[in-house]
């Protein structure tokens, strides 16, 4: 009885063999195929002359029928035909769903599985075969051990770019198909290559911008920057609408506020990095208001601008101005410029005429970090008072016609 076998295109039949008993002489074997299920009417096979037959590689879908004729040589023996052996080929099986063609990830993250669906074939159980392969070619993949499902989860913890496909396969001969190469891109883990920088700023100035910039990972960068009240990059604000890689701090209000970016990323799994903290600090600006005060000949001044009210006066300003300006020429020693920054703003003035003589400063306030605008500082400084007397002494005893008599000049007058 000849077994029926099936396979799939491009398969191999397993060999017919053929053999009898009784008759008598030598027996001469010829192998016929068929079209229908009967040992007659085939067509001679040429060259199928032995009691065993492979056929050829089955290149096309459908049912095919062989059978065997023998022949004894002796006299009086009738030809024996046998069995019709029967051929089913079909097509081979069919990945409906192939795996995800590539996906790039950051290392340790956790990929799509790698997923195939199966259908036609033969009836017969699928058993699957997962490569893994350096190259983008199933010529040089290597059998993972025990990744014989439908899925598998490649591993994200080595850098670098891997190939992997599944072999499905039938025990029938030739029945089996070969997935897709699904490329996997694993990338390093993003880390900050520009951090924001801390700066110091003058009140209403124009802020240096804070910058950040990353490598590796994958994915579309999204930003986010935060301000905080404490030197922390965590627990801050997030600022409305700053979302790219730069911010501008505002730079209105005098303190200090800290800053940082967290980057988020779309897809690759990559967690989120977050900068370092960057300090702004904007200082106050020194604002003092013209000043007009009076201090007589040989008088030391001291102008305290706290004094005023309405001047801005930040800790640690202090104050250089040029050579003062005065007149007559000559008419007031002391008066001398400050190259170097004074705490205070002092002189001693000498008032050499008799008039009052107004001294004018153009004084600069300034701190290590803002400068403020030059104010004037008037000081009048009034001479001393000469009463010029002039003594006429007594003539003789009981004349009365002494007398003292003075031109005062100076002083401040009523």
């Amino acid at each position: 009885i000849a077994a029926r076998q099936t396979l799939c295109v491009g398969g191999t039949a397993n060999e017919f063999e053929v053999s009898f008993s009784g008759g008598t002489g030598t027996p001469s074997y010829q192998w016929f195929s068929n079209n229908s299920n009967n040992n007659t009417g085939g067509s001679p096979i040429a060259g199928a002359t032995n009691n065993t037959y492979t056929p050829e590689v089955f290149n096309t879908v459908g049912t095919f029928y062989f059978y065997a004729e023998i022949s004894l040589n002796g006299d009086g023996c009738s030809t024996a035909l046998s069995d019709a052996f029967e051929i089913t080929v079909i097509s081979d099986p069919v990945i409906d769903v192939q795996p995800i063609a590539t996906q790039e990830l950051c290392q340790n993250s956790i990929p799509t599985a790698l997923s195939v669906t199966v259908s036609g074939g033969a009836t017969s159980a699928k058993t699957y075969q997962w490569y893994k392969s350096s190259t983008n070619s199933i010529a040089d993949g290597s059998p993972i051990s025990g990744e014989t499902l439908d899925t598998y989860s490649p591993s994200t913890d080595t850098v670098g770019t891997f190939y992997y496909y599944v072999i499905v396969s039938q025990v029938e001969s030739s029945c089996s198909v070969t997935s897709i190469i699904s490329e996997l891109v694993v990338n390093e883990a993003p880390t900050f290559i520009t951090q924001p920088i801390s700066s110091e700023i003058c009140l209403d100035g124009a802020a240096s911008p804070l910058e950040v910039a990353y490598d590796k990972g994958t994915g579309t960068p999204a930003y986010q920057w935060f301000n905080n009240t404490t030197n922390s990059n965590s627990g801050g604000t997030a600022i409305a609408g700053e979302t790219s890689s730069t911010y501008i701090p505002p730079t209105n209000n005098v303190g200090e506020i800290f800053y940082y970016a967290v980057i988020s990323f779309s897809s690759g799994g990559c967690s989120e990095i977050v900068s370092n903290m960057a300090s702004v600090i904007i200082n106050e600006i020194p604002i003092i208001n013209d000043t007009e005060i009076t201090i007589y000949s040989e008088g030391t001044f001291n102008f305290d601008p706290f004094s005023n009210v309405g001047n801005t006066v930040p800790n640690g300003t202090k104050y250089t101005w040029p050579e003062p300006s005065f007149t007559p020429v000559g008419g007031i020693v002391g008066a001398s410029a400050t190259a170097s920054p004074q705490d205070n703003i002092s002189q001693m003035l000498e008032n050499t005429g008799t008039s009052a003589i107004v001294v004018t400063y153009i004084i600069t306030p300034a701190t290590t970090s803002c400068t403020g605008d030059p104010f004037i500082l008037k000081v009048t400084v009034n001479p001393n008072i000469s009463s010029n007397a002039v003594v006429t002494n007594l003539n003789c005893f009981e004349s009365n016609d002494g007398k003292i008599t003075t031109t005062i000049e100076g002083g401040v007058p009523f």
